[in-house]
């Protein structure tokens, strides 16, 4: 099972990390069949979250602007999703980021740079919370090699552990990332913000 739940929070109330965790709950209710007080969570040493009452699944949250992204899986996964939005973005590149990913942004037309590191930035980071050890310190420790012509992204310093990536552009104006540790067709729901 590998589920991505998108939802458009315009014009919703609330926090975005508090909404995202209220719709979590609910479709942990419905996949697991279990009430919300019968689901327990915690924290791994890195900070990520998972179910104590309920370890075989796994899921990850992301939300920028007008969106969260929720997935839900039996295997580790991470997701991110970033507004496409002007930026200056090279100082960050050239701080954070390897070589081979700065070169892979400066290689392209000026006018795809932007978007290109937005989406880069989805990669890094959905990887680094399928890893679970976060973007905050970790982000200079796994670059990314990308292959525009194969459509591929390779991880260096993975230590052999092979990933798979799915990326998207969402209406040009955000992109969202997932990282799972095999194929698998994933299920998108895109869908308003209710319960």
């Amino acid at each position: 099972m590998l589920k991505i739940f998108v939802y458009n929070i315009k014009g919703f109330e609330g926090t975005p990390s508090k909404l995202a965790h209220q719709f979590l709950t609910h479709l942990l209710e419905e996949e697991l069949h279990e009430k919300a007080e019968n689901l327990y969570f915690a924290k791994h040493a890195q900070g990520k979250p998972y179910l104590i009452s309920h370890p075989h699944i796994h899921f990850n949250i992301s939300h920028s602007f007008d969106y969260i992204a929720i997935a839900l899986s039996y295997k580790p996964v991470g997701i991110d999703i970033e507004k496409i939005r002007t930026r200056n973005y090279k100082p960050i590149l050239e701080r954070y980021f390897a070589v081979e990913e700065q070169n892979y942004i400066f290689s392209l037309d000026p006018e795809k740079q932007n978007a290109s590191f937005i989406q880069l930035w989805t990669l890094k980071e959905c990887f680094l919370k399928y890893k679970g050890c976060g973007i905050a310190n970790n982000i200079e420790a796994y670059p990314l090699v990308i292959d525009p012509l194969n459509h591929s992204v390779q991880v260096k310093n993975n230590k052999g552990e092979i990933v798979f990536f799915h990326t998207q552009c969402l209406a040009e104006e955000y992109y969202i990332s997932l990282c799972t540790p095999r194929t698998s067709e994933a299920i998108f729901y895109f869908q308003d913000a209710r319960i």
